[in-house]
Parts: C-alpha cells; sequence; structure tokens
C-alpha cells in the first residue's frame, strides 16, 4: 500500500494498523510511504537543486524528541520501526546540501513513482504513458510515451539567467508528429521539438510568438539515446522578453496524423558544466623600433589550452598566437583586438588596448563594400565557363569597385567541397569546385558570411571543407559551425585606424519546406546561426563596446519579395526555386507593404548596437532604411547567381565610408551603386540605367523607409553619377541644381476629358513644379518610368531580344543619346520582345511611350502583353501605342492603358510592318510609366519629396488648353566640393 502527499505538510506515520501520512519541508515535492511488514519505504520528487537529504524521524509533530536521522544521496529511505520500538512515528524530509556550481544538477530521472498529469486538451490519450525499465539512459526507468499524449508534472525552478542549460536524454523508436519536451511558467511555454514527421512555417521572423524550436528536429538518429543540450535561458528571452520561474515540465509525443513512440530520461540542470567562453587579457609591450617601425609583443595574461588567439590591428594586420610580435608603423596611433576561439566553440573578444610605440592620429577615410548573393556553381561550371575563361572572369565586371573598398564584404551562397552525401530531404542543393574558391579571393573579397541556407548542403563534412578552404586563402568568415556557440563567433576586422565587428546569422532553416535535419545550429548540432532575438542578445550588445563599428550580416527574408514581408503564408513554399514561379513574391500579401516581423527585427539589431544591417537572400533588390542612426540594406540581392528571373539579375553594391561633408550636420552618406547581371556575370550600369534602377531604389526606400535616395553628381566628369547616396528623410547635402525647364503642355481628348502627353522633369531628382500658368481646378499626377532600358545606350543591360538580321541596334540614328534599335524588312514585319517577362501590378494605372521614326514602313508601334504566368500561355491582353504609318521623323507615341486586374507580368514588344518591298523604323526611349492618383494641387507651386522616384508628370482637364505652359525643376545631389 502506498499514499502519496505533498511535502507542504506535516508527516505523521501511525504504524499500526494502518500509516496516516503527512510531511513537513522546504520545497515543493510529493513525499510517498510504502507500508510493508515492519518497514516503512520513503521516497520523495526530489528538488532539481539538491543532491543530498536529510530525514528526521520523531515521536511528536513538534519533533522535539528525535528517534533517528539519517542522510542519503537519493530520494528514498526505508525506516524499520521494529529498531526503534514504536507503533508510531512522524517523518520530516529537507534537502541539506546544494550542488556545487559546475556540477550536473538532477532534475527528473524517473526514478520515483509519480502520476504525471494531463496538459489540458492535447492529452488524447491520456494512458499512453508508462515508466519503462527495458530501456534506460541511466538507472533503473525512463519516461516511454507511445500513444498521442501530453503529460506535464510540477516543477519549480530558481529564475532562469541567459547562460541557463538544460540536458535531457531521449531515444526515438517511431517517429510521430512531434517527439518533444516543453517548459512552462504561468503565461508562457516553449517546447524543443527532438523528432518528429511534420513541419511548419514560422510565423515571424526571430522566431519570436512562435512555441517550439526546431533545431534539433531530424538530426538525431532514432534508436540510439541522444543526450541533447537545451539553452532554455537565451531562448525563452528570446522569444518572451524575459526570464521566467519554471512551473512544469512537459512531455509529448502527438501522434495526430503519425503514430511513434518516444523515451525521455535524466533531465539535468548543467548550465555550471557548460564551458566559459575563454579568459582574455590582453597586453603589449614595444620591444625595439626599426627604422619607422616598432617591433611589438602581444600576449594573453591568463592564456588557455585549446584557445586560438588571433590578434587584429586597427590597421588591418592580424596574427595568431598567444604569445606573439610583429611589427607596426609607429604612426598612426594603433589599437590591437583579441578575439581567442575555443575547440568547443566558445570565444570571448577582448577591449581594445592601444598598442606602444605608435602615436599620431589615424584619420584616413575608411571604404567597406557590400555585395548580396555570391554562387559560382551550377551554370558556371557545367557551361564550362570556368574550364574557358577562368574563375577570375566571373568577378572581371566588379572586381575594380571590389579593389577600390578597404574591406569588402558578400555571401557565400554555396559550399566548396568534394563531398558526396548531400542533405537527404532538401529539394535544391549544390557544390562548387573546391579549387574555384580562390576566385573569392582574388577578387579582392575580405570577409564572407557562411550564414545561409546553402551552406550546409552537402553536410557538416562540406561545411567543414569550405570553412578550412576559406581559413587557408586569408578569407575571414563565420555565419555557421559544429555548434551553435561556434555559429556565433564574432570575427574583427580593422582598416584605416578602425576595428570593424562582424557576426552572422540566418533564419532560413528549411523548416517551411520540412528539410530535415534543419539547417540552423544547436548546442548539440551543426549548422548555421539562427537569426534570432535570443542570439542577438548573446552576441550584439557585448561586441558594441569592444568596436568602432558593428555590421550585422542577416540571411533573412521570402525569395523574390520586392519588400519585407509578413510570414504568414503557410502554403507557398520558400527556396532557390519556387514550385510556381508565377505567384512568387507576388501576392499583395507577401510583398507590397513591409510588415512588422522582418523589418522589425532588423530593427532591433540596430537599437541592441549594430551601425549596419545588411540583409540577402530574397534574390531581389529591396530599399534601404536609415533607422536610429544605422543603416539597414533589406536585401542587396543577388551579385553572382545564374537565375534566370528578369528581377533577379538588377542588383546592387552597397558602399559605407567615413567621410563627413563639411558643413553638413549628418552622418556620412552610404552610397549604392547598381549592377546587372548579364548573362550570368555582373557588370556595373552607367548612365539612364543606373538612374533606372536607382530610382527603384528611391522608391522602395521612401515608401516603405521614409528613408531619401539622392541621385548623385560627379563634379569631376561633369555629369550625373552612376551612384546615389541613401540618406535619412530630411537630411539634405549640397546640390547642383539643374535649371527650370519650361515645357509646352500637348493635350489630346480622353472621353470627357483632356489630358497631356506625358511631361518628364529634368534628370536629376524631381524638386518642384510650378503650375501658377495653369488652371486652379487642373489635375495631375506623378508617376515613374520603369523602363530602365528604353534608352537602346550600351550601359550594361540587355533586355531587347534581337534574334534576326532585321533588328540590331544602330548609331547612325538616335532620337537621344548614341544609339537606337533598328528594324529594316521587306514585305512583312518584324518584332523586338524582351527577353523576360517582368513583375506587374495589374491594377495599377500605366501610359505606354517611345520615341518612334519611320520610312515607308505600314505600321510601328510599341506593343503591351500583359500575363499571368511567368513563362507559359497567351498574352492575358495586349494593348499598343496608335501605329505610326509611312515616313516620319521622330514622333512621340503614347496611350494611356487600361488596368488589366489579374495579370502579373508584363512584355514589350516593338512591331514594325511592311507592305512593301523595303521599310525602316528606329525606336527610342522605350517608356512604361507607372502613375500614382490623380489629384488637384492646392498651391501654385508643388515641392517633390526629395529622394522618391517621381519623375515623371501627367495632366488633366475639363477643357482643351492652348499654349499652356509649366515649369518644373530637378537636381543632382553631392558631397563633393565644385573646383
Amino acid at each position: 500500500m502506498r499514499r502519496t502527499f505533498p511535502l507542504s505538510s506535516l508527516l505523521l506515520c501511525l504504524l499500526l494498523p494502518a500509516p496516516v501520512l503527512h510531511a513537513e519541508c522546504n520545497v515543493p515535492r510529493e513525499l510517498s510511504i510504502a507500508w510493508t511488514q515492519g518497514a516503512a519505504d520513503l521516497e520523495w520528487h526530489a528538488h532539481y537543486k539538491e543532491s543530498r537529504w536529510r530525514v528526521e524521524i520523531a515521536a511528536d509533530c513538534a519533533f522535539s524528541e528525535l528517534l533517528c536521522t539519517a542522510e542519503v544521496e537519493s530520494a528514498h529511505y526505508t525506516y524499520f520501526h521494529d529498531d526503534l520500538g514504536v507503533r508510531s512515528a512522524f517523518f520530516r524530509v529537507y534537502g541539506i546540501e546544494a550542488t556545487a556550481a559546475g556540477d550536473v544538477i538532477p532534475i527528473e530521472d524517473f526514478e520515483c513513482d509519480y502520476s504525471m498529469t494531463s496538459w489540458g486538451e492535447e492529452d488524447q490519450e491520456p494512458r499512453a504513458w508508462d515508466f519503462d525499465s527495458d530501456e534506460v539512459y541511466h538507472g533503473e526507468r525512463s519516461l516511454r510515451l507511445f500513444g498521442n499524449t501530453v503529460k506535464s508534472q510540477p516543477f519549480c525552478s530558481d529564475s532562469l539567467g541567459l547562460n541557463t542549460v538544460y540536458r535531457v536524454a531521449a531515444r526515438c523508436s517511431d517517429t510521430a508528429d512531434r517527439q518533444m519536451i516543453g517548459f512552462a511558467d504561468s503565461s508562457n511555454v516553449l517546447w524543443y521539438v527532438l523528432w518528429g514527421t511534420l513541419g511548419g512555417y514560422p510565423d515571424s521572423p526571430g522566431q519570436g510568438l512562435q512555441e517550439t524550436v526546431t533545431t534539433y528536429q531530424g538530426w538525431f538518429p532514432r534508436n540510439e539515446w541522444a543526450e541533447i543540450l537545451l539553452p532554455v535561458g537565451k531562448d525563452w528571452a528570446g522569444k518572451y522578453g524575459y526570464y521566467p520561474v519554471l512551473s512544469t515540465i512537459l512531455w509529448a509525443n502527438e501522434c495526430d496524423t503519425n503514430d511513434g513512440e518516444v523515451r525521455f530520461d535524466q533531465l539535468c540542470d548543467v548550465t555550471g558544466q557548460q564551458s566559459s567562453c575563454p579568459l582574455v587579457e590582453p597586453a603589449a609591450d614595444d620591444l625595439e623600433v626599426v627604422v619607422d617601425s616598432v617591433r611589438v609583443r602581444l600576449w594573453n595574461t591568463t592564456p588557455s589550452d585549446s584557445v586560438t588567439h588571433v590578434w587584429t590591428t586597427s590597421l588591418g594586420q592580424c596574427i595568431t598566437g598567444d604569445d606573439v610580435q610583429l611589427m607596426v608603423p609607429v604612426s598612426p596611433a594603433q589599437r590591437v583586438i583579441l578575439c581567442a576561439y575555443a575547440e568547443n566553440g566558445a570565444s570571448s573578444v577582448s577591449q581594445a588596448i592601444d598598442l606602444p610605440g605608435t602615436s599620431g592620429e589615424a584619420n584616413d577615410d575608411y571604404y567597406l563594400g557590400f555585395g548580396g548573393d555570391v554562387m559560382t556553381a551550377r551554370w558556371y561550371e557545367t557551361s564550362g565557363f570556368i574550364s574557358n575563361f577562368g574563375v577570375d572572369s566571373i568577378y572581371a565586371g566588379v572586381r575594380p569597385f571590389f579593389e577600390s573598398m578597404d574591406l569588402m564584404m558578400v555571401n557565400l551562397e554555396c559550399p566548396y567541397t568534394n563531398a558526396s552525401v548531400h542533405h537527404p530531404t532538401k529539394s535544391i542543393y549544390f557544390k562548387a569546385n573546391p579549387a574555384n574558391l580562390v576566385g573569392v579571393r582574388n577578387a579582392g573579397i575580405d570577409y564572407v558570411t557562411l550564414a545561409n541556407n546553402h551552406a550546409f548542403d552537402y553536410l557538416l563534412p562540406g561545411m567543414l571543407e569550405t570553412m578550412s578552404g576559406l581559413d587557408t586563402l586569408g578569407v575571414i568568415h563565420n555565419g555557421c559551425g559544429r555548434n551553435e556557440a561556434e555559429a556565433l563567433r564574432p570575427v574583427v576586422l580593422g582598416t584605416k585606424g578602425r576595428l570593424f565587428g562582424l557576426v552572422a546569422m540566418s533564419d532560413r532553416t528549411g523548416n517551411y519546406n520540412n528539410y530535415q535535419p534543419y539547417l540552423d545550429a544547436g548546442a548539440s548540432r551543426p549548422g548555421f546561426a539562427l537569426w534570432s532575438r535570443a542570439n542577438m542578445l548573446a552576441s550584439i550588445p557585448d561586441l558594441r563596446e569592444k568596436v568602432d563599428v558593428l555590421i550585422v550580416q542577416v540571411h533573412s527574408g521570402n525569395e523574390y519579395s520586392s519588400a519585407p514581408t509578413l510570414r504568414q503564408m503557410a502554403e507557398f513554399e520558400d527556396e532557390d526555386f519556387p514550385f510556381d514561379p508565377n505567384l512568387r513574391g507576388l501576392l499583395p500579401t507577401r510583398e507590397l507593404l513591409p510588415g512588422d516581423s522582418e523589418r522589425r527585427i532588423r530593427q532591433e539589431a540596430i537599437d541592441m548596437g549594430a551601425d549596419l544591417v545588411i540583409t540577402h537572400h530574397p534574390h531581389i533588390l529591396q530599399g534601404v532604411e536609415c533607422y536610429n542612426g544605422g543603416l539597414i540594406a533589406h536585401s542587396l540581392g543577388n551579385l553572382i547567381m545564374d537565375l534566370s528571373y528578369a528581377e533577379t539579375q538588377v542588383t546592387a553594391v552597397l558602399e559605407v565610408n567615413s567621410r563627413q561633408p563639411a558643413g553638413n550636420a549628418f552622418a556620412e552618406p552610404y552610397r549604392i551603386t547598381p549592377v546587372f547581371i548579364r548573362n550570368n556575370l555582373p557588370v556595373i550600369l552607367q548612365g539612364g540605367q543606373a538612374q533606372g534602377v536607382m530610382r527603384h531604389i528611391a522608391r522602395m526606400s521612401w515608401e516603405g523607409f521614409d528613408t531619401s535616395v539622392l541621385l548623385g553628381y560627379d563634379y569631376a566628369a561633369s555629369e550625373a553619377a552612376n551612384w546615389c547616396w541613401a540618406l535619412p528623410a530630411g537630411i539634405y547635402c549640397e546640390t547642383l541644381v539643374v535649371n527650370p525647364a519650361t515645357v509646352n503642355l500637348e493635350f489630346v481628348q480622353e472621353e470627357e476629358s483632356w489630358i497631356s502627353a506625358p511631361v518628364f522633369f529634368p534628370e536629376g531628382n524631381a524638386e518642384d513644379l510650378d503650375l501658377s500658368n495653369l488652371p486652379d481646378s487642373i489635375e495631375v499626377r506623378f508617376g515613374r518610368d520603369l523602363e530602365w532600358w528604353g534608352n537602346m545606350e550600351d550601359e550594361g543591360f540587355v533586355t531587347w531580344d534581337m534574334n534576326s538580321e532585321n533588328e540590331e541596334f544602330t548609331d547612325a540614328q538616335a532620337y537621344h543619346g548614341e544609339r537606337s534599335l533598328y528594324h529594316h524588312i521587306g514585305a512583312g514585319y518584324v518584332a523586338t520582345y524582351f527577353v523576360n517577362r517582368w513583375p506587374v501590378d495589374g491594377t495599377a494605372q500605366y501610359t505606354l511611350a517611345g520615341w518612334i521614326k519611320t520610312d515607308t514602313a505600314s505600321a510601328a508601334s510599341v506593343e503591351m502583353r500583359w500575363y499571368n504566368h511567368r513563362t507559359d500561355g497567351s498574352p492575358f491582353a495586349t494593348q499598343a501605342t496608335d501605329d505610326l504609318t509611312g515616313t516620319n521623323d521622330w514622333t512621340y507615341c503614347w496611350k494611356n492603358l487600361d488596368s488589366q486586374p489579374g495579370a502579373t507580368f508584363y512584355q514589350l514588344r516593338l512591331m514594325t510592318e511592311s507592305a512593301s518591298s523595303s521599310a525602316e523604323a528606329w525606336y527610342d526611349d522605350v517608356q512604361l510609366i507607372e502613375w500614382d492618383e490623380w489629384q488637384t494641387p492646392a498651391t501654385d507651386v508643388v515641392y517633390m519629396p526629395v529622394g522618391g522616384d517621381w519623375h515623371v508628370v501627367q495632366f488633366r482637364y475639363g477643357q482643351q488648353l492652348i499654349n499652356a505652359t509649366v515649369q518644373m525643376s530637378s537636381a543632382y545631389f553631392t558631397t563633393e566640393e565644385s573646383d
């Protein structure tokens, strides 16, 4: 007979004829007494912080006369009453010794009999559990869950801290939907999924507002006991923003879809057993001066075994060793910082110290360059390009930019490995020849982040070989590792007297596609550093105080989306190639407005201390955001990639520099240079094509993030530059104002109104529009030209598919610039299409336009074809400018188009027909203008928002206007002084 009572009461045991039980103790636990002939067998549920207990037996409830005391190291004691010669006794049990720091603290080992309770409505089969003695990890019993059951037991922890780590032993026989261990306080619950057939789509970046941690799901083999580390303190704080006092332990075997069986054993607190970060106390001493250099000795005053010491100076010298010497210039003054990396993954970064023997100010400007995704596998190797032209040829178009930077940084999007075993469930995996990794170094790239969804394509061997290859080449990297601690390691780079700290993370775990094992690292498994609030808290604030500039590289966001999005579309997959390319990134709920989730967690990184948050993964260029003194590049898109989608080929590189323009009270501007991936190779865009992409960036940055992007002017070349600046809204720099232009308006009748042809502002940023010569009630609408490539110039962009002898570019005729697109045919027709279809909003208002010159043509026009599919199918609708017939000098042909709800892609076509033996046509400055809504200005002068992309205007009035004119002005912006 066994009776159980809570030990918060007094235990009274009357040995004959039957026991009546009460107890007293200092912590909540259950005590049970089993009565046998001549003995009382006591067991209690041990408090997890205690390893020794004192058992007291007394003849009275006041314990004034002790009959017996005992000290035991297990939660069990047998009292033989005949030894004492009494018929009744009172019992009291309490812990007398806490486990020493560094020891394992038992929480639960299932050696005592007690009941598990059901966890709410989740427990579908309450009896589908038992204590099993056949399969145990430690001791005599384990907990076995064999049906659809979720059990709970009471638990009283101290308040968790950032470094609190538990460890559990678990063994899966058959995989159920989810097999988990969980922890709860009075408000929230945190689940760790250890095995499971079902994946899930994260409901927000940063893994917040989501109860499950899926890091280990699919990683550990079945039918083997696994010791699994659970960083509950860090994970709880990251998800819920506080450190809890836990009240409940949960054990789950969810079997709604798939049946399974799992065992748990020996849950412990192992916080004290976790290896602490290496101690770093750097010291320096000068040994001798040699001409204009000084020999310096550097050493760690608290060295540790199995620790790698990396010393980085603020002028960029880097040397490894715990006691080293190096030669440094005596001027300017320098600092050095020590990064210590332990074999188990733990790391520490010291405070920077001054180098003795150096003096003077380090005031040189620094230039940091950032690019997006770099991937030189697939086409680059299988097409023979590398074997025919060499790996360095891939980078030729952007190498001058790379080499002009003091530090150049990109995301390395594939493993370089000879490993042959790929990830077992990922649908897309690739690798590059390790010999081709040298191209990264030769291109002038100093740092790569490996925190991305392809670093683990060839599992741990592929990841380690890539890391080793980069180490051999001297290319700095971080973001993945053999465990989470190693993946989260920061690195420090130095140049021009400053120290730059970098951390790298990703949230593309593969959970959304159920790619098991998932890709993020855990305390007990390799992978990339997870982009989570928990890991941000564990890495950013500490590094902030030790470096001059803190950079966070993050691989995050929905692919093929033009803005940060809410993560709520579970029915959509998300990988390098979508299962439905027509819908990827084009639904308004996914892409049109930035969500609070992805955008907010990037802002939080700035709030924690980051100066720059550099994002990649969407494969599409997104806007930039000046926020709280820092910059967020929401996606730099691709840099080197063989994707064929049109919108993935337009991208940019970012420059951050230390220049402070004289007389301007703002932090340094962020310079953006547009790039086009032409035939899979990146080239810097020039001229009008560059300006088109810059205006596109300006629109996304202004509308999404209240950030101004201003077109630049190069004083030295006396022309518009191919780069722009990002500045906080309302901040301006010196301007070179283009003289105001006076434009004559020509109106045509459209239904009951008269509408002007589109009117373009002078080149530059539109500044103001003077309407004083127009009627007060005139309507106006502002727009932007989407055709970055319509000027037909050779500026880096190629989108026209000229595949016959009847079509070509020519410099013999041009309306504007140096060349036009030329058709020459006999009887029949010739049509020049875009190479690709481009995304479009079918609900918006557009004007199709272009300059056309003809010679004896039957018809010449610019045609707009609407599609609801990226590659297949007939046009959803077709509209065109009115035909230009016969022989005509350059003529501006334009047509306002009807909206086409349901259309998601468009393709332009230049069409020339001839009924005679010969006809010619030339096309230039082809435009597709997207409009905002009509409005009636309230003032005579309309001032344009600085930093937006509006540069076209159209007017509407109720009657014909004769000799109407409008004045408008634009400006280029610069921080350079004119001569």
